[in-house]
C-alpha cells in the first residue's frame, strides 16, 4: 500500500511539473515581446557593478527602488553578458507568471474544489492587465507568485508548512521590500 502512495505522489507531482512546463510554454507564446521596466535594466547593471566589485549609485533621484533580490539575480546574470541576461530576465517573467497562474488555481482549488480552481485560473490569464504587468517583466508578478504560493502552502497543511511559507515570504520581501 505504502509503494502505491508513494507512486501516485509521483505521478501527482509529474503531472503538476508537466502542466507548469505547458504553462511556461504557452507563456512564452503569449508574451514574445517582453519589454522590461526600469526596474529591470537597473537591477541587472547594479548586479553587474556589484559583481565586478564596484559599489552602485542607489540614490539617484531618478533611480527605481533598489529591490535586493532582482540585483542579486543581476549579480548571478552579469558573467553572462547583456543580452543574455535580459532574455534570461525575460524567461523568468515568463517562469514567474506562470507560477502566478498555478498558485492562484492552486488557491482558488483550495477554497472551493476543481471547478473554483478552473474558473479562477479562466479569469486570471483573460486579465489584460495582467498579461501587461508580465510583458513589462515587472517584479510584481513574481512577488504576488510567491505571495499567493505562500498562501495556499499555508491553507494546504498550516503547521507542516511553517517554514515554507516563511521562506517564500521572505523571497516576496527580498523582491519589493518597500511592500512590506
Amino acid at each position: 500500500v505504502r509503494e502505491a502512495t508513494l507512486g501516485g505522489g509521483r505521478r501527482a507531482l509529474a503531472i503538476r511539473v508537466a502542466v507548469l512546463v505547458a504553462l511556461v510554454a504557452l507563456f512564452a507564446i503569449a508574451l514574445r515581446s517582453i519589454v522590461g521596466t526600469p526596474d529591470q535594466p537597473y537591477a541587472l547593471a547594479w548586479g553587474k557593478l556589484l559583481a565586478h566589485g564596484h559599489r552602485p549609485q542607489l540614490t539617484d533621484p531618478t533611480a527605481p527602488v533598489d529591490h535586493p533580490l532582482p540585483i542579486l539575480v543581476g549579480v548571478l546574470l552579469a558573467p553572462f553578458g547583456a543580452g543574455t541576461a535580459v532574455g534570461i530576465s525575460a524567461w523568468i517573467a515568463v517562469a514567474s507568471y506562470a507560477l502566478l497562474a498555478y498558485a492562484v488555481f492552486r488557491l482558488a482549488r483550495q477554497i472551493g474544489a476543481l471547478p473554483a480552481g478552473l474558473i479562477g485560473l479562466a479569469l486570471f490569464v483573460t486579465r489584460d492587465q495582467i498579461a501587461y504587468v508580465a510583458e513589462q517583466a515587472n517584479i510584481d508578478i513574481p512577488f504576488a507568485a510567491l505571495i499567493a504560493l505562500a498562501c495556499s502552502l499555508a491553507i494546504d497543511r498550516p503547521r507542516e508548512r511553517r517554514i515554507s511559507v516563511l521562506v517564500l515570504l521572505l523571497f516576496a520581501g527580498l523582491i519589493r521590500p518597500e511592500a512590506w
